[in-house]
């Protein structure tokens, strides 16, 4: 059984709608072969793969956790988290090649209270894997929309 946290979005060429499965590179194309029935043919030693054509810059791995909705966060999403005391956080999911891991990248917030009035804001990075407990407010946070939004609208 293949490793389900090698998975891969991106978004199709033709109809610039999401696809997930494995990822292909054939000649100068990028393609993503879905993991239902992704092998259509296997007879005489050759194997048909049913492989979708995907905008090269939208792929992105799986980081190998769902949103508190159970929705899979992929490399370039964007993430919502909020706690009890009405503070809002917008993040990016990234991947960093450097580091090997992913991280989440804060870039927007609402300004919070604090008790005695004033205003507290902040920017920071918070680096997620497997090995990092931080990695858990994830679990709590809610899958936004990607970075490649505007592409829908681009057909």
């Amino acid at each position: 059984m293949k490793n389900e946290r090698y998975l891969f979005r991106g978004m199709r060429a033709d109809i610039r709608e999401w696809v997930e499965g494995d990822l292909i590179q054939l000649d100068h194309q990028i393609c993503i072969a879905e993991k239902t029935g992704w092998a259509t043919e296997f007879s005489r030693g050759i194997l048909e793969l049913q492989c979708i054509e995907v905008i090269p810059g939208t792929v992105g791995q799986w980081s190998g956790i769902t949103d508190k909705n159970g929705v899979k966060v992929f490399d370039g999403d964007k993430i919502h988290t909020g706690d009890e005391e009405g503070s809002d956080e917008y993040s990016l999911v990234i991947y960093n090649a450097e580091q090997a891991r992913f991280q989440c990248d804060l870039y927007g917030h609402k300004i919070s209270h604090n008790e005695g009035g004033g205003e507290e804001y902040g920017n920071s990075i918070e680096l997620i894997d497997e090995n990092n407990l931080d990695m858990e407010f994830l679990s709590d946070c809610k899958v936004i929309g990607t970075i490649h939004d505007h592409l829908k609208q681009s057909i």
